[in-house]
């Protein structure tokens, strides 16, 4: 091998190091990104953990929840959706001249509908790159700004008990085959704080029954 040849071969060596090491800071780089959004995205869960499983009725629950997730994942518009059955553990009479915390916040559908729309599994539904939200998730006032949705099952004992529902402005945030473990987190704790609701207000309801 001539000198010339060898400073060219050198040279397409060192050219193709030089790409190997940028490819490799680039990786490393979105590396360090993706944990440093996992350990922000668990401390979020964690804090809503805390929110969910401290409330103690069913409207403080729906309101404090949605303004956590809105707040802390910068949505467009959060609900819960639940089977008819809750709407017993609301108060029974509200006075006329104050808005409940949980108006625009909180929808209630039958099981057979819940069932229909999430009986593919017990994963969320994504829609994205939507004209607006689903009519029957989000307030017609915040309808036409959602542009993507994850609508999560909420599940326990074998059965649909409800949703929580995520709205976006952005088209793509909620695109089939974005990530979604941190909603299936999400939806396990509030499954969990519902169910506990549900079973203090059946064990309220009998007990003041057989008094």
């Amino acid at each position: 091998m001539n000198r010339r040849t060898m400073v060219m071969a050198t040279s397409v060596a060192n050219r193709g190091l030089r790409q190997d090491l940028s490819a490799l800071r680039n990786n490393l780089k979105q590396l360090i990104g993706i944990s440093k959004r996992n350990v922000e995205i668990q401390q979020k869960m964690d804090e809503l953990g805390d929110i969910v499983l401290q409330c103690s009725d069913l409207e403080t629950l729906v309101d404090k929840t949605t303004k956590a997730i809105r707040d802390q994942f910068g949505m467009t518009s959060v609900t819960f959706a639940l089977s008819q059955e809750f709407r017993a553990l609301l108060p029974e009479v509200e006075p006329v001249y104050l808005k409940s915390p949980v108006a625009d916040k909180l929808f209630f559908m039958s099981q057979e509908k819940l069932t229909e729309i999430f009986s593919r599994g017990q994963g969320p539904v994504l829609h994205g790159k939507l004209e607006h939200g689903s009519v029957d998730f989000f307030p017609l006032r915040e309808l036409r700004r959602v542009h993507s949705e994850a609508l999560t099952p909420l599940f326990y004992d074998g059965e649909y008990i409800g949703s929580i529902n995520l709205g976006s402005n952005d088209p793509d945030r909620y695109a089939e085959g974005v990530a979604t473990d941190y909603l299936r987190r999400l939806a396990h704790l509030a499954s969990l704080a519902l169910a506990n609701l549900r079973l203090k207000h059946e064990l309220t309801r009998a007990t003041t029954t057989g008094g």
